[in-house]
């Protein structure tokens, strides 16, 4: 009696929950034209990212040319605006609607390091 095996390898995608809400931003402030997502498990993958280690809005494009463009790029993750932690599209949304006389503080995440932006 002969007994054969065979295998079946299948490729279980990660979730992509809580929803990416990919949003395009828009107004009077740096991140205008940039597209960021919520960092769930499926962006995490797509960038490299530690979804276990990292919380925030992650950075997937560039509509346009513009100021963002100098301090951020595309995986690069948004922790904090003006000393308001960022988790969610919308909690980055919320912030940016207030404007800023006295510029913006932004707290970016990039390949593990952390960095402090100062915007006047």
């Amino acid at each position: 009696m002969s007994t054969r095996s065979s295998r079946c390898s299948v490729k279980i995608a990660p979730p992509d929950k809580p929803d990416r809400d990919e949003t395009v931003l828009s107004g009077r402030h740096p991140f205008d034209g940039v597209t960021v997502a919520n960092l769930n498990p499926a962006v995490a993958l797509e960038y490299a990212l530690d979804v276990d280690e990292e919380k925030g809005v992650v950075a997937v494009g560039f509509v346009r040319r513009n100021l963002a463009m100098r301090f951020l790029g595309e995986g690069d993750i948004i922790k904090s605006v003006n000393g308001k932690a960022i988790q969610t599209v919308n909690d980055l949304e919320e912030v940016l609607k207030t404007s800023s006389s006295r510029g913006w503080e932004v707290v970016v995440s990039s390949g593990g390091l952390e960095s402090r932006i100062l915007l006047r």
